[in-house]
């Protein structure tokens, strides 16, 4: 017999150990909310959609949904700190033009081409 009391391992509810435990279990926090926030956002939008009598279950609308989902989820991650494909894509293919009366702003959608892409 021994003396040695072995304790349990990992509670769930024990604080942080290291400052790398520190950085995942906040990185964890911001993929939640991430994830929390579009979850909300899409539904909403989703249904503003539907109510405006777009039917976005519809097979032509699934890829254009798709790509609406992932640009909040990049907008929202851009808040959090976090990264996204879709953010050098939109800084790539985007200028921004800021009116004088502060009232609004324009933007231009531009793609590049091949030759601006190979340098």
């Amino acid at each position: 017999m021994s003396n040695v009391i072995t304790f349990p391992k990992g509670r769930k509810d024990a604080p942080p150990q290291s400052l790398e435990e520190t950085v995942e279990n906040i990185n964890r926090l911001r993929q939640d909310t991430l994830q929390a926030t579009v979850n909300v956002l899409a539904t909403n939008v989703m249904v503003m959609l539907g109510e405006a009598g777009i039917d976005v279950m519809e097979e032509k609308y699934m890829q254009d949904s798709a790509l609406l989902i992932e640009s909040l989820t990049s907008l929202v991650a851009r808040s959090l700190d976090l990264g996204h494909a879709l953010q050098e894509f939109a800084e790539t293919c985007f200028t921004i033009d800021y009116n004088e009366d502060a009232d609004s702003i324009d933007y231009k959608y531009v793609i590049p081409s091949n030759e601006e892409s190979e340098d």
